[in-house]
């Protein structure tokens, strides 16, 4: 399956973070959309972003190192729309986060757009993309105190089950 994507990403709380040679940069807390494309395995690319253990290659992979993919949009066919999608959401108030994130292979000035609050993020959502996808994925529901603690149905705070991801953090346990 071939296709471009949509990532909701949300930081919980301010972090400086390197992004490979890129560089380090000031991230704040709050809501993203990154824009993505894979016309070489759709599928594969969406399940490889959702993997907490992963090579660190594309720049999105260092940011969700350390934030949480909330919910994965995905079209498919054969044309990229990231360049389009990222010029969309920028136009109804995205702020660029990172000048050339994501858009090193294009003339974008970047493919990861910040939205702060949850209401931003869904206002911007249904102005850019009234049409809807092929498929939709939530990952992660944050509660109404956008903490970053799961809620249910998931228990707030889990015990980790060796060698399992931990679906508060992402994060696997350790023996």
């Amino acid at each position: 399956m071939k296709g471009s994507y949509l990532l909701s990403v949300f930081l919980d709380r301010p972090r400086r973070l390197t992004i490979g040679r890129k560089g380090t940069f000031d991230f704040p807390a709050g809501h993203y959309l990154y824009c993505g494309s894979a016309l070489n395995g759709l599928e594969a690319r969406i399940n490889r972003h959702l993997r907490p253990e992963k090579k660190l290659h594309w720049h999105i992979d260092y940011l969700v190192g350390e934030a949480r993919i909330l919910e994965v949009w995905w079209q498919e066919g054969s044309q990229r729309l990231e360049c389009t999608w990222s010029e969309r959401i920028a136009t109804l108030g995205g702020e660029v986060a990172v000048r050339g994130f994501g858009s090193s292979d294009c003339r974008c000035p970047t493919h990861l757009l910040w939205l702060g609050t949850r209401e931003e993020l869904n206002r911007v959502h249904a102005a850019a993309f009234p049409d809807g996808f092929t498929g939709r994925r939530v990952v992660y529901e944050l509660g109404n105190n956008e903490t970053g603690y799961c809620h249910s149905p998931i228990p707030a705070h889990p015990e980790p089950v060796e060698g399992r991801p931990s679906p508060c953090r992402g994060s696997t346990s350790s023996p």
